[in-house]
């Protein structure tokens, strides 16, 4: 089982055991006590929000270093940890590269509707940068909560402003939003 590689992976949810059962696999996962990012929505501020902003890209760095796409991150597969780390789950939708080989482009549709990049929910080929969209989604779900137009349209930017996200930040949302794969900034640009 291609998930049980993933117990050496800093911030992601410790497996402690698997077993099929009427043909469904169950995994047991380390107890998250305090829930996942979704029980945060709306009620966090700007310095946890910059706190979870930073351990995510943590957890996407680390994956996609080790040739995994995770391609289905949102607060309900980000848990939280005694501490308040978060630590990533659910690796259903992952991508994980060939023995080999880089992961290289995908093209099926995988993840979940409102979280996904646009070129994923368009069936267009799509590389590693779709966790970054999935990012930005995430953070403006935790400001904003849920139906929010996970675009950078002018009306979500000018909430961000209205909140006190600094110019550098918002620019830094816009980016990771943006429909275009070439235009959201890198892991290295981000740190």
């Amino acid at each position: 089982l291609k998930f049980m590689r993933l117990h050496d992976v800093p911030n992601v949810a410790t497996i402690l055991g698997a077993t099929v059962h009427h043909a469904h696999l169950i995994v047991a996962l380390e107890w998250a006590r305090k829930g996942t990012l979704r029980s945060l929505i709306g009620k966090v501020d700007r310095k946890q929000i910059r706190k979870y902003a930073v351990q995510i890209m943590t957890i996407i760095e680390d994956l996609h270093a080790r040739g995994i796409v995770h391609r289905d991150l949102k607060p309900e597969n980000l848990l939280l940890d005694d501490d308040n780390s978060v630590r990533a789950t659910d690796f259903n939708s992952a991508k994980w590269k060939k023995e080999g080989g880089p992961v290289g482009v995908m093209e099926d549709k995988a993840g979940t509707v409102g979280y996904m990049a646009p070129e994923v929910f368009c069936g267009d080929p799509y590389t590693y940068s779709c966790d970054l969209f999935s990012l930005g989604k995430t953070l403006v779900v935790l400001v904003f909560g849920d139906g929010v137009i996970y675009a950078p349209t002018p009306m979500v930017m000018e909430g961000m402003k209205k909140w006190g996200l600094p110019p550098g930040g918002r620019k830094v949302l816009e980016g990771l939003l943006s429909f275009y794969p070439e235009e959201r900034p890198s892991l290295e640009v981000l740190e």
